[in-house]
């Protein structure tokens, strides 16, 4: 789990990473993100739940070493959320085949 200093928000994930072949590994990133409503921004609501809208995140899943480029954006889907008790939470998916730059070395992301 990871959380930022002021505790406004937190994250929960998850990888599998499948080897498809030697020059190409597929990656999937399942995260849970879960925040204050009063520190800004998004606020998760009925509709966008019923509706599974898609909501456009903060940031990227990065390659950090041996590979190149984003894996994804950090999009989601709300689940869940109270007003009563300040939170909204989502879950999104990441799926990606990534070519490694060195089969013979793992590949980092973050």
């Amino acid at each position: 789990m990871g959380h930022n200093s002021d505790n406004t928000y937190y994250y929960l994930h998850a990888y599998t990473f499948a080897f498809l072949s030697e020059f190409e590994y597929e990656v999937i990133v399942d995260f849970r993100i879960s925040w204050r409503r009063s520190y800004g921004g998004l606020l998760c609501t009925d509709e966008m739940i019923a509706d599974g809208t898609l909501v456009g995140g903060q940031g990227d899943v990065e390659c950090f070493e041996n590979c190149n480029g984003d894996l994804g954006h950090l999009s989601f889907q709300c689940t869940d959320f109270s007003v009563d008790e300040d939170w909204s939470s989502g879950r999104g998916r990441i799926q990606a085949i990534v070519p490694p730059t060195d089969t013979d070395d793992v590949v980092q992301f973050g």
